[in-house]
């Protein structure tokens, strides 16, 4: 991943090591959402005036927990040369959580707070690129990893949907939305599952792991279905997705979203789905929206390890302690790691 070029910033640059830390911790503990629906709206719409639009002289703002907005431009199509050759691709939001910006955890990766110097320290987002490795000759893409054929896919795909259908994860998970146990009772009126970072069906070292959390998705949408309440829609986003990803998901009834439009999908009414994301999934929704149910990774803030994607953080905690039910359920850790149910207090 390559961070977007910085372009300029609204205010002067306090100190990092001083102001700026004392600034975003003073923000946190007041309450202050470094992630709103508000910020990602404007970034998508100025990525898709870029994008779709061609206004290339157009730059994408990301506001910063100082009130200092900064601009990013694209780099879509620019090769990278160095050791290897790589060329951008589309842009995505890069999150920033508050142990990263506190420096309480490294940074992952180009991303990070201190990437572009000083400038975007008190940024909880900034704006990347995923990138292609490719041949410095021909040009042709290199994949990390073998991409199966579509057809090979799909029949895995469906072998791992059944063998999820027929555990006793799928019952245990089937039992709660049906309330069968009467100790916790899903909200009405959700109508969309929306999952974050479940993966590529198409590398093969993930694809059981992948496939079987992707089926999980599709249940959750069965089992809301059957309360005869209307459609559910189904949303996915990751940047690992493959076009053969987007293909086999759309024809299975998901849809897949660009990051970061999969966000503005959370809401009252979603369930959120997310095992070990790649981003931090569970500071961004406990910013923007009290999911009706949530299924995610567990941990808690003391287990915070030198460098996480995901880490929680006290506001996920208190989040979860104030307005949700955590429910056990019994699952295989291999596919689904050390993973909890989250129902809202009705």
């Amino acid at each position: 991943m390559f961070p977007a070029t910085f372009v300029s910033r609204s205010k002067m640059v306090d100190d990092i090591d001083g102001d700026c830390y004392t600034k975003i911790e003073k923000a946190y503990n007041a309450g202050m959402p470094f992630f709103t629906k508000a910020a990602i709206r404007e970034a998508v719409r100025a990525i898709d005036s870029i994008v779709l639009d061609g206004r290339s002289d157009e730059t994408v703002p990301i506001t910063g927990i100082d009130g200092a907005t900064v601009s990013f431009r694209l780099r879509m199509g620019e090769i990278i040369s160095g050791s290897s050759t790589f060329i951008l691709k589309q842009p995505l939001l890069c999150y920033h959580p508050i142990e990263m910006m506190m420096g309480l955890i490294e940074p992952c990766g180009a991303c990070s707070p201190s990437a572009h110097d000083h400038e975007c320290a008190c940024l909880p987002m900034a704006v990347c690129h995923e990138a292609d490795k490719i041949d410095r000759s021909t040009k042709e893409i290199i994949h990390y990893f073998p991409i199966s054929p579509k057809l090979k896919i799909q029949v895995e795909f469906l072998a791992y949907h059944d063998k999820w259908r027929a555990s006793e994860g799928f019952d245990g998970l089937k039992s709660i939305f049906e309330g069968q146990d009467g100790a916790v009772k899903v909200p009405h009126g959700v109508n969309k599952v929306v999952a974050f970072g479940l993966g590529s069906l198409a590398w093969w070292g993930q694809r059981e792991n992948s496939a079987s959390q992707h089926a999980l998705v599709l249940s959750v949408r069965d089992f809301l279905q059957a309360r005869g309440l209307g459609k559910v829609a189904c949303y996915a986003q990751d940047p690992d997705y493959q076009a053969v990803d987007k293909e086999i998901l759309n024809l299975s009834g998901i849809t897949v979203l660009d990051d970061p439009r999969a966000f503005l999908e959370v809401d009252e009414t979603s369930v959120v789905v997310s095992i070990h994301p790649g981003l931090p999934v569970r500071q961004v929704v406990a910013d923007i929206a009290r999911p009706a149910v949530m299924i995610w990774h567990r941990d808690t803030y003391k287990q915070l390890g030198p460098q996480k994607a995901d880490p929680t953080s006290p506001r996920v905690e208190q989040m979860l302690e104030k307005h949700y039910v955590e429910v056990e359920w019994d699952f295989d850790h291999k596919l689904f790691g050390d993973t909890a149910v989250y129902v809202r207090k009705i």
